[in-house]
């Protein structure tokens, strides 16, 4: 038998009472169902569903998930406050596959995305927008305050990513809905221990909370940059986000659609 090349790791959590939250459990089931019946080629790539322990899925969403070949995990969240801590405790889930591939669950699959999966040691989309908080030339500041919190120098100069709506060039700065990694480079733990560095930070009062929001996209997009890795930048079909467009392109691949409902799935559960 051969080796999958990839494993997808996702998230699971059960309910919170918040009635605000998305139940990312169901989330979670979609995004698994719409691997297996449109991935195509990687429909068969094993998926790891990582909960909070303290948030479980319900024994029956457990038992939907194993049956569509997923392994279900808990796992202890540090800083629970933050809704980012399950997503860094999630991707240190040892596997082993040459690459992980992580995915929002709020991703769902349109298509195989076998194009996702290069040789290199780490690939993610470019956030959408150069006007993005945290692309912008008025965000050095606080970039600067994150990197005093984590104890480094800020960098001298950083590269630009063109951006996918407006296509044109905006500080680094990484979406983290998608992101592929070389299981070898470590680079997944290293962005674990850097965004948990950050919430420690929040917690010492050593930077303020709101500077925390984005921190898997922060913390990821620093570890891409200090590392200096073979990084290949995806293209807007493989993290396409259907809040900014409404409607889905002739080739999107790998649809985020948060609070949306995606019009072009008609037969789906949207509203969760």
């Amino acid at each position: 038998m051969v080796k999958p090349a990839c494993t997808i790791i996702t998230t699971c959590d059960g309910p919170r009472g918040n009635p605000h939250e998305k139940d990312y459990q169901r989330c979670a089931l979609r995004l698994v169902k719409s691997v297996r019946a449109r991935g195509g080629s990687c429909a068969s790539l094993p998926v790891v569903c990582v909960h909070g322990e303290e948030v479980p899925p319900t024994p029956e969403t457990i038992q939907q998930l194993v049956s569509l070949g997923c392994r279900v995990v808990g796992r202890p969240t540090p800083y629970p406050w933050s809704p980012n801590a399950i997503k860094l405790a999630a991707i240190q889930v040892p596997v082993d596959t040459d690459y992980l591939l992580w995915m929002d669950s709020d991703i769902f699959v349109m298509t195989d995305f076998a194009e996702l999966l290069q040789p290199v040691e780490l690939s993610a989309a470019p956030t959408s927008f150069a006007y993005h908080r945290w692309a912008r030339p008025e965000d050095a500041e606080d970039w600067a305050a994150l990197y005093r919190a984590l104890g480094k120098p800020v960098p001298a100069e950083v590269p630009r990513l063109v951006t996918h709506i407006d296509g044109v060039e905006g500080r680094f700065y990484l979406a983290s809905g998608v992101a592929l990694f070389r299981r070898s480079s470590g680079l997944h733990v290293r962005w674990a221990e850097v965004g948990f560095e950050i919430l420690r930070a929040v917690e010492e009062g050593r930077l303020a909370k709101h500077l925390s929001v984005n921190c898997n996209q922060t913390s990821l997009s620093i570890v891409a940059l200090e590392s200096k890795c073979d990084f290949l930048a995806a293209p807007e079909r493989l993290h396409f986000v259907y809040a900014l467009r409404r409607q889905c392109s002739s080739d999107s691949v790998l649809v985020h659609y948060q609070d949306s409902r995606v019009t072009e799935v008609p037969d789906e559960e949207w509203f969760v």
